[in-house]
């Protein structure tokens, strides 16, 4: 379970699936032997079509041996989002301390290993459509054909039923406004765009506060 004080938590189902969608590349955990095994996979949320809270579908390669311990077994998947460093210098006050603001969602389901070579197809083919549209045509008309069969012999198919999804957006809710908003400022100062992604998260995060309570 992820430590999600109430303050940070997101409530959005919406928020969620966006999320995915947004930052796709996930950690795959699992345990295995005794062991905790993570892989690094990008992940495509599917809705289901009876309900429920959906599907997180991908691949790995077959030399991958976490997979043979993740047949209907529980996994969890781990989406970083945007993250900053947060001197305590930015908030302008006494007794501050340094911490990071992110945002994150985890993932829990039930894991299913695909090996027939159809399925795995369609499960490439979705993948291209989602990441690169303008070029899905093309491989899908040559993912049946040789070299491409050979190379899709060589992964398997993952198909998460998601249980569970829970998100964290940890941007400073519990500081005082006057902190946030010098906060919001040092980050836009920085030269790194994640500092100026989270400084806007943070901006739209107290947007949505003052909205709520006026």
């Amino acid at each position: 379970m992820m430590y999600n004080p109430p303050e940070f938590q997101i409530a959005s189902r919406e928020r969620l699936i966006e999320m995915i969608k947004t930052y796709p590349l996930g950690q795959l955990i699992s345990h295995q032997d005794g062991e905790i095994r993570i892989s690094y996979i990008p992940f495509l949320y599917q809705a289901s079509q009876q309900g429920g809270e959906g599907f997180l579908i991908g691949h790995m390669a077959r030399a991958n041996s976490q997979w043979r311990g993740m047949d209907q077994k529980p996994v969890v998947v781990s989406f970083l989002g945007p993250h900053a460093y947060i001197s305590p210098t930015y908030y302008q006050e006494d007794y501050s301390v340094p911490t990071w603001n992110y945002v994150a969602v985890q993932v829990h389901g039930i894991c299913r290993i695909i090996q027939d070579f159809e399925e795995t197809v369609s499960i490439v083919a979705m993948l291209l459509d989602a990441f690169e549209p303008g070029q899905h045509a093309l491989w899908s008309q040559n993912l049946r054909e040789s070299p491409y069969r050979q190379m899709l012999s060589q992964i398997v198919g993952i198909s998460i039923q998601i249980q569970k999804m829970e998100g964290k957006a940890k941007l400073g809710q519990n500081r005082s406004r006057t902190s946030r908003v010098n906060a919001i400022g040092a980050l836009l100062a920085q030269r790194d765009c994640g500092d100026h992604t989270v400084a806007q998260l943070m901006r739209q995060a107290l947007d949505e506060e003052e909205k709520g309570n006026s």
